[in-house]
């Protein structure tokens, strides 16, 4: 955790020295370290948290931002692998699959379906996460992304694996909504 009365703490008066401080205040809070208690310095305080970080605390006012944005999920690994348990408690099988080829045009066999099983549960985990990020808020949520426009027109859409994506069933129709748009079929 950390926080913006810290600022305070970081000399600048042109502001060039004002972000290397932050910086280093976010690395290093004040306060004890590994904790996400809540890091109370003044009567307003603001807190940067990683949604891993805040569970299991509250905040009157939460701000998401860069939902439009993906994770470091994206990269193809060179060596796919999945634990598969058992329903014998406390066992599991290990399934391993090579990465296709190099220009493969259509990949098939064990590694597709592995890979296909990882982005299930992958996308599982975006929407657990997006969940314990939303219910920390006490007053407001605030969720922010940035949509492109189309250049045929179309209504703007976000990027399919993204935190907006998954939320875009319940967001887009408001969203277009405001800009006049109709939602695309």
């Amino acid at each position: 955790a950390a926080s913006l009365p810290g600022l305070a703490r970081c000399p600048s008066t042109d502001g060039q020295r004002v972000v290397p401080c932050l910086h280093q205040r976010v690395q290093h809070p004040v306060g004890r370290r590994g904790n996400a208690e809540p890091l109370a310095l003044g009567t307003q305080p603001v807190q940067i948290l990683t949604i891993h970080h805040a569970k299991g605390l509250e905040f009157d006012h939460v701000v998401i931002p860069g939902l439009d944005r993906r994770g470091n999920h994206d990269r193809e690994p060179l060596l796919r692998w999945l634990d598969l348990p058992r329903e014998q408690a406390g066992e599991s099988d290990l399934l391993l699959a090579p990465a296709p080829p190099v220009g493969a045009d259509d990949p098939q066999g064990i590694g597709v379906f592995v890979k296909r099983l990882r982005e299930r549960r992958s996308a599982h985990e975006q929407l657990r996460l997006l969940y314990v990020a939303a219910t920390r808020a006490r007053r407001s949520l605030h969720l922010y992304a940035t949509l492109n426009p189309k250049d045929n027109g179309d209504p703007p859409r976000p990027e399919r694996g993204t935190p907006l994506a998954r939320l875009w069933p319940a967001l887009g129709p408001g969203f277009l909504a405001s800009l006049g748009a109709q939602p695309a079929p």
